[in-house]
Formats: C-alpha cells, sequence, structure tokens
C-alpha cells in the first residue's frame, strides 16, 4: 500500500494496519476451528450411532440366518433372554444376553460361546404359533421366533434404538 504524507510518498505499512489485518484474520481463523471442531464432535457422535445400530442389525440378520436351518425349538430361558434350537442336521444352536450386555452364541454343545455383540440393553426371544399367539409353555409346538434388539445411543434425544423380527422355525 503506498500512502501519501507530507514529505511524499511511502512504502509499508503502518502498525495500525498490521494490528487490524491481525485481528481479522484470527477473528476468521477462530471462527474456522470452532466448525472443524463442531463438524468433527458431528461427526464422531453419527459414526457411534452408527456403529450401535449397525451391531444390532448384524446380531438380528444373525440369529435370522441360523435360525432359518432350525426344526424346532429346544428351550427358551424364562427371561426371554437364552435360545436353543434343533437343527436339520441334528445340531443345536444356543443365544444368550450376559447380564454385561454381550450376546453369545453356541454352535454346538461341546463347542464354546462366542461373543457376538456387545453393549445390548436387551435381547427378548418369544415363541409363538402359526397365528402369532405367544405359547411359553411347550417349545415343540412353537413354530415362530421373534427376536427383538435393544441398544442404547449416547447423547440422543430418542436414546433406544429396537430391531425385531421373525422367524418361522418349522419345515412345512
Amino acid at each position: 500500500m503506498i500512502v501519501r504524507n507530507r514529505r511524499g510518498l511511502r512504502n509499508g505499512i503502518t502498525l495500525l494496519e498490521m494490528v487490524v489485518a491481525g485481528t481479522m484474520i484470527t477473528t476468521i481463523m477462530m471462527g474456522m476451528a470452532l466448525v472443524f471442531r463442531s463438524a468433527g464432535q458431528t461427526w464422531e457422535m453419527v459414526d457411534q450411532d452408527y456403529a450401535v445400530e449397525r451391531q444390532l442389525s448384524s446380531l438380528v440378520r444373525h440369529f435370522v440366518r441360523e435360525s432359518r436351518e432350525a426344526g424346532a425349538v429346544v428351550a427358551i430361558s424364562r427371561s426371554g433372554r437364552q435360545i436353543t434350537l434343533l437343527m436339520n442336521d441334528g445340531n443345536l444352536r444356543t443365544w444368550r444376553r450376559e447380564p454385561n450386555g454381550e450376546v453369545q452364541f453356541q454352535m454346538n454343545t461341546d463347542a464354546a460361546f462366542q461373543t457376538i455383540a456387545t453393549d445390548i440393553a436387551e435381547l427378548q426371544f418369544r415363541g409363538l404359533d402359526a397365528a402369532g399367539i405367544e405359547l411359553t409353555s411347550d417349545p415343540n409346538s412353537m413354530q415362530l421366533v421373534e427376536i427383538t434388539a435393544t441398544a442404547n445411543r449416547a447423547d440422543a434425544d430418542d436414546s433406544q434404538l429396537i430391531h425385531e423380527s421373525t422367524v418361522w422355525i418349522r419345515q412345512w
């Protein structure tokens, strides 16, 4: 910037111009930092919510896929947190929710339980007959199994995510 004063032309900028320019740049940079920080926090929150939803969906899909090959319901616990199915090949499959929120799966009675999901708030199995009426006493009459899985999202107004599905058990 060229400034004309009494003595003639002068090259450079004044200290006041330098301070004003520095203040403007600082203000713009602080605004950009705030935007990036907010965007990063939003990204993390959405990513956590998506991870919870993906885990619930995977758990329900796993149960549905495996139980389509079942020939009979062996047992559903009174609490509804554990189910054992007899597969058409004679093997047993068991799903259960532990008090710490882990959902475990056992391929056969001689195999160890494997954790397939964590931080599940609730897992409920219900045995139904063909008309959709709940059966609690006779697993041999159960033709449908309903699974309901619930997990909690952090920092959300509607914090519960629920996935449900119903599977036919009997082969006709």
